[in-house]
């Protein structure tokens, strides 16, 4: 899941310029993105609370899904249908910032140092933020070189990349959850 965030993360900037031609809109349709997410975290909290925290984020993944994977054929121009990605995909942020650490948490076992369980936790997001680097080479491998037109091979690679790629991630994540790979505690009989 973390690699599901990253990757985007890495290319948004790239994919506002190049793919969208709006590279002067990026500053508010980053804004937007994170301010649906920050919006997000109270409409997942009291989610979670009604039908558990693993629940709340199975939906939180599918909302992202859902809001991202029209973006790979999001073309020049296409600013509005990108700002509504924005806010979705925003809004579903809030379900993988919020949920992932209350099922960390229920996981330590009581009189446990905690430390250790969340260090490794953030050492997997920063490893995440780094393996998405991997894309940039990738993307070049793919003929992409930034600056170029959006509807060139390396234009749909980078469109690949930003969003088709996350999706599957995240859909992978979503599969893992749902089929007990990943175990909860409010779903442990």
């Amino acid at each position: 899941n973390a690699l599901s965030v990253a990757l985007p993360a890495t290319l948004a900037l790239f994919f506002i310029q190049d793919r969208i031609g709006a590279g002067a809109q990026a500053g508010w349709l980053l804004g937007l993105y994170f301010l649906a997410g920050a919006a997000g975290l109270p409409l997942w909290s009291r989610l979670a609370q009604r039908i558990g925290a693993a629940r709340a984020w199975r939906c939180g993944m599918v909302l992202s899904v859902l809001a991202f994977s029209a973006t790979v054929l999001l073309g020049p121009g296409d600013l509005l249908p990108y700002a509504l990605v924005c806010a979705g995909a925003g809004l579903a942020l809030g379900a993988d910032l919020a949920l992932p650490p209350v099922l960390l948490a229920a996981r330590i076992p009581p009189g446990v140092q905690a430390a250790g369980y969340f260090g490794v936790w953030t050492l997997l997001g920063k490893l995440a933020l780094a393996v998405s680097g991997l894309a940039l080479p990738l993307l070049a491998m793919l003929g992409y070189t930034p600056g170029m037109a959006a509807t060139s091979q390396g234009g749909w690679a980078l469109a690949l990349l930003y969003a088709g790629l996350p999706c599957v991630f995240k859909l992978a994540a979503l599969l893992a959850l749902s089929r007990g790979v990943i175990t909860t505690p409010e779903e442990t009989p």
